[in-house]
């Protein structure tokens, strides 16, 4: 087929995000591997979101595409529609579709807006590429895995089965996005420190079925493998044309097959490339060969979702696992020196104070590294959303997440989202936390025994060596000279204050 102009657009509400648009990087090398010329929009910065969207909708303006593919996440939702009404009313032939988490799950609310034309169920490449090839001679109803409008009847076609062979995806189009924004020292990524790094897939799917978690719903049960040839592939070539130091594996849960993630660490520890890496796993799939394996790779750090020190708590968010289970993951990666980042969560359904002193003595018994305690919010199209007393509105989507306002997002949940059995305010919960556990959102030196245990911990945490030693080693030393003078500019605190 011929050429078609076709834009995808990242929305404004990441602008900060230091995460990749891995979606739709997929998407556009899917589609110019079909020669379909394609233009990624992904605004960046700390700029108002209102004066983002205008420069997004002059730039889709400029290109005067055919057709325009936004990502949506549930937070998103509100700035997709203005963005959709505005190219609308600049260019009303161009065709706009949207895809993600999101639309997946409510397709119907999606296209209620009349200025969407058609949702994308589930993966973004080949059913994209389909709306992007249809005419007006197509019949829209035989495309799978897409929802449409017919004559203003909204028409939810049977969903698409998910590409069963990764490998034949063609590598993410990073020239089609400011590589330099996402690769600057990144403490997102091994979570904690910052490192100059870039975020990789060897897996799609989770056969989990943990409840505040929406992917089983989205993408199903089924997990799919890329070989661990084009994974490591991918990472060489990313190291040697962007000179990262670092990669995150950005799987839902690595180490699910044992025998393909042992591969792929013996896959990365053969090619020998200087570089440190973390990746986020499951308690009960730990075992002193997966663990040597990841040591063996360069692998730094293992992520944990334990969320609760309540085995009543664990069984209710159907996690899987058991306190026992974290107890020994944690124990034999202390054995082979790889660092633990654990995640809890506070604020969880039917939640007593009892539970939550459970979940604060597991955190002090185990001693990660790095402890986090996220503050549930119960997004829609996760089992958790049905224990709202609340209905949400899509104004309400917005405050959804914390990286806007920290402040908007606790007392949203709190008005809104509160669904412990407990009278204890979420700030009062969190001081008590902060009082003991050093949080990166707020560290702070305090005279207090354990406090300062913990300090020292997350400070070990912060100095490990092989990280240090890839910063030397590193061929953008002055990137991370730049964070650090950032970090002193933030903080409007001298050197020899520190």
């Amino acid at each position: 087929m011929g050429k078609v102009r076709t834009c995808l657009i990242n929305p404004p509400t990441r602008s900060l995000s230091l995460r990749p648009p891995l979606g739709l990087m997929y998407i556009s090398s899917y589609l110019s591997q079909h020669n379909v010329d394609n233009h990624v929009i992904d605004q960046k910065g700390d700029i108002p979101e209102d004066i983002l969207v205008d420069r997004l909708v002059k730039e889709t303006v400029d290109v005067n595409p055919e057709h325009v593919g936004i990502s949506c996440l549930t937070t998103d939702v509100p700035c997709v529609f203005k963005m959709a009404k505005d190219i609308k009313a600049e260019l009303p032939r161009t065709k706009i579709t949207v895809g993600g988490v999101h639309p997946t799950m409510f397709p119907d609310q999606m296209l209620a807006d009349e200025n969407i034309d058609y949702v994308v169920l589930g993966e973004g490449e080949e059913i994209f590429y389909d709306i992007v090839c249809s005419d007006e001679s197509t019949d829209l109803y035989s495309i799978t895995g897409i929802a449409f409008k017919d004559h203003g009847k909204i028409v939810v076609n049977a969903r698409r089965a998910s590409i069963e062979n990764l490998d034949d995806l063609p590598m993410p189009a990073f020239d089609k996005i400011n590589m330099d924004f996402y690769l600057q020292p990144n403490i997102h990524l091994v979570r904690g420190v910052p490192l100059r790094g870039f975020y990789f897939f060897s897996t799609r799917g989770c056969p989990y079925g943990c409840r505040f978690c929406v992917s089983k719903n989205v993408f199903g049960r089924t997990i799919r493998y890329r070989s661990p040839s084009k994974v490591v592939d991918e990472i060489e070539y990313v190291y040697n044309k962007y000179n990262i130091d670092a990669f995150y594996l950005f799987d839902d849960t690595f180490g699910v097959r044992k025998s393909q993630a042992i591969d792929l660490c013996d896959a990365i520890a053969k090619r020998g490339l200087p570089i440190v890496w973390g990746c986020e796993t499951r308690v009960h799939l730990i075992n002193e060969e997966f663990v040597k394996s990841l040591k063996r790779a360069g692998c730094i750090q293992v992520d944990f979702g334990i969320e609760s020190g309540s085995e009543r708590l664990l069984k209710l968010l159907q996690k899987g696992i058991t306190v026992e289970q974290v107890r020994n993951a944690v124990k034999i990666c202390r054995k082979y020196r790889v660092r633990v980042f654990s995640n809890f969560m506070i604020n969880l359904p039917t939640e007593t104070e009892e539970d939550v002193e459970k979940t604060l003595s597991l955190a002090d018994e185990i001693k990660s590294d790095i402890s986090i305690f996220n503050v549930t919010c119960p997004f829609p199209g996760t089992e958790l959303h049905s224990y709202l007393k609340h209905k949400l509105t899509t104004d309400d989507y917005t405050k959804m997440s914390s990286y806007v306002s920290y402040r908007t997002y606790i007392d949203f949940i709190e008005s809104k989202c509160k669904l412990s059995a407990h009278n204890i305010p979420i700030d009062d919960l969190l001081a008590k936390i902060q009082a003991t556990v050093p949080v990166p959102r707020n560290i702070k030196l305090k005279f207090n025994l354990k406090y300062m245990r913990n300090f020292l911990r997350y400070f070990n945490f912060i100095i490990n060596l092989k990280y240090i030693v890839c910063m030397i080693k590193s061929k953008e030393k002055s990137s991370y000279i730049k964070f650090a003078f950032g970090i002193l500019r933030k903080r409007n605190v001298s050197p020899t204050k520190l």
